[in-house]
């Protein structure tokens, strides 16, 4: 492309447009120019493409392609370029060069479309159940006046510890032993009772006499 016949075609000289759109179209240029210069890529094919529409000039479709190209914008960048080649390849003088980055641009949306699908797919997360509310029993109200009806308490039953086998056991034996020690006390007594009446029946021994014996 070169750059004094893009210019004399927006001047005037070579376009067919006239008037109030060759002042756009300068216009449009202009800026589209400025935003290239700044870096502005994508601003600067969105004027190259309205100057374009404006001209219809090729040199300034190639330069929308150009812009579109270096903004990142792959698919339209190859699309103008295409179109370039399609409508004015007859007479454009850099045709190899674009069929060039017609090729490049064609392999690298390729390769794009390769690597998003091979991109891993992150799990979604689990939803969380959906927790019921605890629904509440619904107290009846008490109306005013009426008496409350209190619920008497149950009896408290306390039950009584079994005595252990042990002494179970041991009762009924200690009972029989009361009763027989009882029993050879009162046996002991009647029998000191018997001996001592019968002791005291019998004569007692003769007992000697120290004194003078009396003769009659």
């Amino acid at each position: 492309m070169r750059l004094a016949a893009v210019v004399a075609l927006l001047l005037g000289v070579c376009s067919p447009a006239r008037g109030d759109d060759m002042a756009e179209a300068r216009a449009e240029y202009k800026q589209a120019t400025t935003e290239y210069a700044l870096g502005n890529y994508a601003e600067a094919a969105k004027h190259y493409e309205r100057a374009f529409a404006l001209t219809q000039d090729a040199a300034v479709l190639y330069n929308a392609a150009q812009a579109h190209r270096a903004a990142g914008n792959k698919q339209r960048a190859l699309e103008l370029y295409q179109n370039y080649i399609r409508v004015f390849g007859q007479k454009v003088e850099n045709k190899d060069e674009v069929l060039r980055l017609i090729a490049q641009l064609k392999t690298a949306i390729e390769e794009d479309k390769k690597a998003q699908a091979a991109a891993p797919v992150e799990p979604k997360p689990a939803e969380k159940p959906v927790e019921k509310p605890v629904e509440k029993p619904v107290e009846k109200p008490v109306e005013e006046g009426a008496a409350v009806e209190t619920p008497a308490p149950a009896p408290v039953v306390v039950a009584q510890p079994a005595p252990p086998p042990s002494e179970q056991r041991q009762k009924p034996k200690s009972k029989l032993w009361v009763v027989g020690v009882v029993v050879g006390v009162v046996a002991a007594v009647g029998l000191g009772v018997g001996l001592g009446v019968g002791l005291g029946a019998q004569p007692s021994d003769p007992k000697a006499s120290y004194g003078v014996a009396a003769v009659r």
